[in-house]
């Protein structure tokens, strides 16, 4: 039988979409193939795998028929994908206020009979060299251009100094629109624009721990079990937070949020909901996690 998975664009997307691709393979014992409309160039590889057997990006001509496709909504969404296949289940319009996006995925192959809990999410990993006597923290202080930087926090330059004074080391990562200069030898990496994305990948993997606003890269972290603090101001908790049991979520606490999805998202101006989230709150959440034992 053979099978295509459509995803979307975002890192987080194709994230989020690996839940569906493993039960896929589950339940009818085979690979499958999946097509992914990436952002970052070459990022359909962060979904290698096993049960994968062929990873196409946007545009792809196929020259052969599926028996089955599963279309999300983010791989439909604001596309017009044609596929030779006798039966294509396309996801229903979702709503985020309600549903995680992984669950939402994960009822398209419920159609067809998958009856387990979700799957632990996956990406592709490959061994890199750890730092030696140091507890490494990973940070994504940035988010896409336009409407989305309003997933940034601004204050992670002075959390990295702070967190150089706990003898941590700190990485940050992103592309290069995320770069944060602190010149700091020997304790900060600003590996942001430096990396591949699988580079950037294999580095989080060597991470004690993960600092990020609402990202792919966020993502990422939860999908490796990297203990995490995610910080969300207006997008909805409901539909991305961080699933993993090690991973957390802290807000700003604004009765005005979330508004993603809402005129407000696109109206707010000054993203107060994050900006109320202080150094301190962050520190003494760490804190209470048991991360600043033993740095």
């Amino acid at each position: 039988m053979k099978i295509l998975i459509v995803t979307g664009q975002g890192i987080g997307n194709m994230i989020m979409s690996t839940p569906l691709i493993l039960a896929t393979a589950k339940l009818f014992q085979t690979k499958v193939d999946v097509l992914a409309l990436p952002t970052w160039k070459k990022s359909v590889n962060i979904l290698k795998h096993d049960c994968v057997s062929g990873l196409f990006e946007n545009n792809t001509k196929f020259a052969w028929k599926y028996d089955l496709v599963f279309e999300t909504w983010w791989g439909g969404y604001g596309h017009n994908n044609k596929y030779d296949t006798k039966t294509l289940i396309k996801a229903n319009r979702p709503d985020y206020t309600k549903q995680h996006e992984i669950e939402h995925n994960m009822e398209l192959v419920r159609r067809v009979g998958f009856k387990d809990e979700t799957q632990k999410q996956y990406v592709y990993v490959e061994d890199v060299k750890t730092i030696a006597n140091k507890k490494i923290i990973g940070i994504h202080s940035g988010s896409f251009k336009g409407v989305w930087q309003k997933k940034q926090w601004n204050k992670f330059s002075e959390l990295i100094q702070k967190l150089i004074d706990k003898n941590y080391y700190v990485i940050n990562f992103g592309t290069k629109e995320d770069s944060i200069n602190e010149n700091i030898i020997n304790k900060y990496w600003n590996a942001a624009g430096e990396l591949t994305l699988q580079g950037t990948i294999d580095n989080i993997k060597n991470c004690n721990y993960f600092i990020a606003n609402d990202s792919g890269l966020m993502h990422i972290a939860d999908a490796l079990n990297i203990p995490l603090i995610a910080l969300f101001g207006g997008t909805l908790v409901t539909k991305n937070r961080p699933v993993n049991k090690h991973s957390h979520v802290l807000v700003g606490n604004m009765d005005c949020q979330p508004c993603q999805y809402t005129q407000r998202f696109a109206e707010c101006k000054e993203n107060k909901c994050l900006s109320n989230i202080t150094v301190n709150h962050i520190l003494n959440y760490m804190d209470k996690l048991n991360w600043t034992k033993n740095t």
